[in-house]
């Protein structure tokens, strides 16, 4: 079984370990906290999960990257230098400050964004928008697609 595929894996386990605990607790299959408009609480939250994980699998990539060349890479040179390293679901839109760090904002639907920002901690979320700042992140390193 490849990388990608355990991460697959993974991500749906712990999806389901999380929903499944907060949907007992409510008395509900739907917990009230986590209702998207759509009302699809499960999928909101292994969406949230995959996008996650395939954040951190990004940022990885990033820095063996930096580690090899110095400088952090596009999106484009991304997809070629960790092939199968994607978002499951979404956009991942990758920002530069290029041998100083980088932020990728990885959308998950309409109005809901996971950040994970090299010089601030890594994973943040989830945000209504991109969050990533411009003023530090200057060069735009294009977008990755499911």
């Amino acid at each position: 079984m490849s990388v990608v595929d355990r991460i697959r894996v993974a991500t749906v386990a712990v999806a389901v370990a999380v929903v499944v605990p907060l949907a007992g607790c409510s008395g509900s299959s739907t917990p009230s906290s986590t209702k998207s408009p759509s009302g699809n609480a499960a999928i909101n939250v292994a969406d949230d999960v995959a996008m996650e994980s395939a954040l951190r699998s990004l940022a990885n990539c990033e820095e063996a990257y930096f580690t090899d060349g110095g400088k952090y890479a596009a999106a484009s040179v991304l997809t070629t230098a960790c092939p199968g390293v994607k978002p499951p679901v979404g956009v991942v839109t990758v920002h530069l400050a290029v041998t100083t760090g980088f932020c990728l904002a990885g959308s998950v639907g309409a109005g809901r964004f996971w950040i994970y920002d090299s010089t601030n901690g890594g994973i943040h979320g989830p945000a209504s928008t991109d969050t990533c700042n411009t003023g530090i992140f200057t060069t735009a390193g294009g977008t990755i697609t499911s």
